[in-house]
Formats: structure tokens, sequence, C-alpha cells
């Protein structure tokens, strides 16, 4: 009788390969059971808004890196307006737009993370409705300013001062962005201490807003020969009050 030999399909070999990758070895098993299908919005949808995050970051430091190391630089520097050229911090600028989005990511999913706390607003709502409430909101905020900013300079003809304070502004903004992202991440996806990270957020993002005002002060009122009143109307009128009005709205309404 002749003997035919027939090579080992790919299947087989396979097989063979895990069979013997997994057998006779010394790691403890954990498990008997197959890992169950996660399908928790609450656990999914975090992880969406943190891969988005990610991709904004790597995007930045292959495109931008250089910027971003002046973006931080500068932030916390009183003279940072004579030393960040205005072309590089121009508002429509990809690295400027990108970590926009990436501070909008981040202080929705901040202000998602205290209603869920606090339990305030949308309490029958999910992450998604939340979230997407949010970002909503605090766009328009931003976008409020942004008009109202150019509104002022067609008006007054005061084009440097506000153009510099925007910058500023949104220079602060980026930056509170990214020390917010790693507090986020630790509220989420970690059990250590998730209200102490809450908390620190927002310390962390109250402390940008004092920063960003007293540079805002010092430069109307030394670089620009201001008056104090008028530095104050303008704080009134774009930074204190549309956020004010909109959380009591949005509290008695929602």
């Amino acid at each position: 009788m002749d003997f035919v030999f027939q090579e080992p399909s790919h299947c087989s070999v396979i097989f063979f390969a895990v069979e013997n990758i997994f057998f006779d070895h010394l790691l403890p098993k954990k498990n008997s059971e197959p890992l169950e299908h996660i399908t928790d919005p609450q656990i999914i949808w975090p992880s969406v808004y943190l891969f988005l995050c990610l991709i904004v970051l790597v995007t930045i430091k292959q495109n931008s890196f250089s910027v971003l190391t002046k973006i931080l630089q500068n932030t916390f520097s009183f003279q940072s307006q004579k030393k960040f050229e205005r072309d590089e911090a121009g508002p429509f600028k990809f690295h400027s737009l990108a970590l926009g989005f990436f501070f909008l990511l981040n202080l929705s999913f901040l202000a998602f993370r205290v209603n869920d706390q606090f339990e305030l607003i949308l309490n029958d709502r999910g992450f998604v409705s939340q979230f997407v409430f949010f970002f909503s909101l605090i766009l328009l905020i931003l976008l409020y300013k942004f008009v109202v900013n150019q509104f002022l300079i067609t008006v007054t003809n005061e084009t440097k001062v506000i153009t510099d304070y925007s910058i500023l502004s949104s220079i602060s903004n980026q930056t509170a962005g990214l020390i917010l992202f790693p507090l986020m991440v630790m509220n989420a996806f970690s059990s250590l201490y998730p209200q102490f990270t809450l908390y620190f957020a927002l310390f962390s993002l109250g402390t940008m807003l004092l920063l960003k005002w007293s540079k805002g002060i010092v430069l109307g009122l030394m670089e620009e020969r201001i008056g104090l009143l008028q530095i104050f109307t303008y704080f009134c009128a774009l930074e204190i009050l549309p956020g004010l009005i909109a959380v009591k709205y949005v509290i008695e309404t929602f």
C-alpha cells in the first residue's frame, strides 16, 4: 500500500502552535469561563472620549510639537504676548483648532462628571446626551465671546488689546485642556480617589481662569493704559455673566 504524504493545512499548524503555547505553562488561571462581552454604555462611551483625546494628542505631537512647547511655557509667563508671536497663536491655526477641540472635550467631560457626582440636571439621560449637551453649551459660550470680541474691535477700533487678550485667553484654554486630560482619565478609569481628582480638576480650572484674568488686567492697565472700570466691564460682559447666566438657566430649565 502506498502512503501519500499530505502537508498540514494552515489551520492545523496554527492550532498546533497555539495549543503548545498555552499548554503546561506556569501562568495561574484567573477565569474558567469566557470573558463577558461589555455592553454597558457607561463604560463604552468614556472610552470613546479617551480615544478621541488620544487621536488629537498624537496628531498635535506629529505636526505642531514645537508650538505646543511654546504654549505651555508662555501660559504661566506675564511676558507671553511679547515672546509668543501672533502668527503662531492665531485662532485659525491647526494647532489652535486642535487644542481648542481638545479643551472642549475635556471641559465637557469634567462637566459630565460633576453633574454625575451631584445629580444636578438630565439625571434620566445617558452619557452621550449629557456630554453632547455640555459640549454644545460650552461651544456656544465660546462662540458668543468670539462674536462680541469682533463686534468690539469694529466699534472701538481697539484691535491690538482685544486681539492680544483673545490670544491670551485661547492659550490659557489650550493649556487647561492639557492639564484636565490626565485628571479626567484618572477620575473615569481609576478607582484611586475619584473625588479628589474631580475637585483637583475644578481647582486647576479655577487657577487657570484666575491666571488668565490677572494677565488680562496687567495687559490692560500696564501696557495699554486702559481704565480699571473698562476692564471690569469687559470681564463682566464676556467672562463672568455669560457663564453665570448659562448655569442658572440650565439648572432651572433642565
